[in-house]
């Protein structure tokens, strides 16, 4: 779940709620998490003791997607386009209304949402040490020549 998502659900603010709970940014919240939020008006009883030991946070980062448009080749499935871009085959089929086991057309446009990548930071070119190249030790580049028949 989202850390907006958790602190809607928990009348919190994001800002709050990733602060009482050391919630960094770009993660979200695995199911199963135990987040400390503010106790109600309702007057409920405290959390059972054996919860609030072993109670634990899980974060997992997020997965920033962008929407691309591929077209189908002749005869790929949900499962096929599916294992070329490394997703499960429910998401292809939910992104684009269809069952998870339809065929697509040729050219038939699947719309899917893959995640960036971040940029690999480029190295620098290596320098190579080479001997200059003097013009006087270069062979003169010859062009070819085109002979052409006579016509009779």
């Amino acid at each position: 779940m989202s850390v907006p998502e958790a602190a809607r659900r928990t009348g919190m603010s994001e800002g709050d709620l990733r602060a009482v709970n050391s919630i960094p940014p770009r993660m979200i919240i695995k199911a199963g998490s135990v987040l400390i939020v503010p106790r109600g008006n309702s007057g409920g009883q405290d959390v059972a003791g054996h919860v609030a030991d072993n109670a634990q946070l899980s974060l997992a980062p997020e997965v920033v997607t962008r929407r691309t448009v591929v077209k189908a080749r002749r005869g790929e499935s949900v499962a096929s386009i599916a294992r070329r871009y490394n997703l499960s085959a429910s998401q292809v089929a939910d992104w684009n209304d269809i069952a998870a086991s339809a065929v697509f057309k040729a050219g038939q446009q699947v719309v899917l949402h893959l995640p960036l990548r971040a940029a690999a930071p480029r190295a620098a070119s290596p320098v190579r040490a080479t001997a200059p190249v003097r013009a006087a030790t270069k062979a003169p580049v010859r062009k070819p020549v085109i002979v052409q028949k006579k016509r009779r």
